[in-house]
Order: C-alpha cells, then structure tokens, then sequence
C-alpha cells in the first residue's frame, strides 16, 4: 500500500515541481526511439458493463528528434478494447484524459501519467547500447476504483491494477518513419 501512496504523491509532484519536465531531452538519447512492452491484470469495467479481470498489452514508442523534442505512441489493449494514443511534446493529456508528464534523469528518464484515481511510471534506464524499463501503476488510496473516459470516448472503472515485468529496445532513429 505504500507503494501506491508514494505512486500517487511522485504523480503528484512531478507535475507540479519538475524542472526538468521542460528541458529538451539530453543528447545521449536524441535521435533515438525506445521501445516498451508490458501486460497489466485489471479488474475492470468497460463502457458501464459487468466488472472482470483482464490482462491488458502495453507497447509505449518514443522517439526524441536531434532537436530534443518527444514523439510519442502508446497502444493499449487487443481485440475490443484496444486503443492509442498520440502525443508530441509536453504538456499533452494522457490517454486516460489526466495530467503526463516526462522528466530526464542522469541515465534515461521518467514518464508518469493519471487517469481517474490513477497513475502509472514508466521508467526508462539506457545501459550501455541498450535500456531496461520498470512500469508501475497504483490507484489512490481509499479510491473503490479509478474511473475515467479514454480521448477516444470508452468509459473505464478500475478496481485493482498490476503491471508485469516490462522490456526495453532501443534504436537510433525514428521508429515511426519506418
């Protein structure tokens, strides 16, 4: 539980206080596109149906250009409740509609973004000529379920969510040009 405590707060802060969330990215990443993979389990409830358990895909892409700036892809889902999200620059919603943020750190950088009465991290470390990723996600405390309607219109109800081991591939260029 203090996990998600500290999930909710680091969200929080993020937004509010980082200084860094402005700064173009560092030159060690620019030119070059990540690529991250994960399943998250939800309990869940979509577009006001019966609440079930899911596993759900994640694939997030970004690609930061020579100039510093972030392009950035994340597909949700297979099947019925796919969906994706498209975002450059900073300062755009997360899918869930809530606040994103992106901040660099000495050896790769953080994305956090809200929906409802949640928050997920993506961490991203860059090693040597490779990266490894970390993804949590957490609900409010006291929160029964975090409810939010996705930019593409699907209302969704979370009452527990987990994410699962993640993978990383980094590449130079633009992922998205090919």
């Amino acid at each position: 539980m203090d996990s998600i405590k500290a999930l909710a707060l680091l969200a929080t802060l993020t937004f509010a206080a980082a200084p860094s969330a402005h700064a173009a990215a560092p030159e060690n990443i620019r030119n070059h596109s990540f690529i991250v993979t994960w399943n998250e389990t939800h309990n869940q409830s979509r577009d006001g149906g019966p609440f079930r358990d899911y596993s759900v895909p994640y694939g997030w892409t970004v690609y930061f250009s020579s100039a510093g700036r972030g392009f950035g892809r994340i597909n949700i889902g297979a099947n019925r409740g796919a969906g994706r999200h498209e975002v450059v620059g900073k300062g755009a919603k997360s899918f869930g509609g809530g606040e994103r943020g992106m901040t660099f750190t000495g050896s790769g950088f953080v994305q956090t973004s809200t929906f409802g009465q949640a928050a997920r991290r993506i961490t991203v470390e860059i090693t040597g000529s490779g990266c490894t990723a970390h993804v949590t996600v957490g609900k409010l405390p006291g929160a029964v379920a975090a409810s939010f309607t996705r930019t593409d219109g699907r209302h969704f109800e979370i009452r527990s969510l987990e994410a699962g081991p993640a993978s990383c591939r980094m590449q130079e260029g633009n992922a998205f040009a090919h």
